[in-house]
């Protein structure tokens, strides 16, 4: 065994695959919400308007002070910031 080999370890499998997954404007890694969300149903994606479908995380923006990319796709894995919309009142 080399003198470098037996100070490494093995990667962490889960934090590879959130890193690889995390679009940059994100507010936190991808796949770190809870499991089965997307970005779609997270309160803080904003559609863009223009001719292409654009999506922003606006948590990104508050926690940065400043406006990320545009181009979060809303089927992304939901980040730990995920919340859910709240319902709308139902009409009598």
């Amino acid at each position: 065994m080399s003198e470098i080999s037996r100070y490494l370890t093995e990667p962490n499998h889960d934090l590879a695959r959130m890193r690889h997954d995390t679009i940059p404007g994100m507010a936190h890694w991808a796949g770190s919400g809870p499991k089965g969300q997307i970005c779609g149903n997270c309160i803080h994606l904003t559609l863009l308007g223009g001719r292409k479908i654009l999506h922003r995380c606006s948590k990104y923006t508050q926690l940065m002070g400043r406006q990320g990319p545009k181009d979060i796709p809303d089927d992304t894995p939901a980040c730990r910031h995920f919340e859910k919309p709240k319902r709308e009142k139902k009409r009598a």
